[in-house]
């Protein structure tokens, strides 16, 4: 480059220096095109994922859910056969007054006639 005058050279070089940073550049702008491309594809991938598993856990809590259902069944179940008892131990105590009843009315014929009943028998 004998012929070439050096504010040439420095313009040459400048604009060899200016492609170079352009190319730079646009490389640069390739591979963090590339690398969003990834992430997107990584963050749906994520987001399927997530959306795969909290249908999981749905589930789960739809399988407890059914699980207390059938336990809180079986304690109405427990309330209402206690409720049987209760009333059944109701109509043994009423049977009993109405025996005290009877045992009060023998009492007071026996002695209405003069006979005395043995008082630690009666209660």
């Amino acid at each position: 480059m004998p012929d070439v005058s050096i504010a040439e050279r420095f313009t040459a070089l400048h604009d060899r220096v200016s492609d170079v940073g352009q190319n730079i550049l646009a490389k640069i702008d390739e591979r963090f095109d590339q690398l969003d491309q990834k992430i997107d594809i990584r963050i749906t991938e994520v987001r399927s994922e997530m959306k795969v598993g909290f249908s999981q856990v749905d589930q789960r809590f739809e399988a407890i859910d059914q699980r207390f259902e059938r336990i809180d069944q079986r304690f109405e179940a427990i309330d209402q056969r206690f409720e049987r008892i209760d009333q059944r131990f109701e109509a043994i105590d009423q049977r009993f007054e109405q025996v005290d009843g009877s045992l009060a009315e023998i009492k007071a014929l026996l002695v209405g006639m003069s006979a005395k009943a043995p008082e630690n028998r009666v209660n």
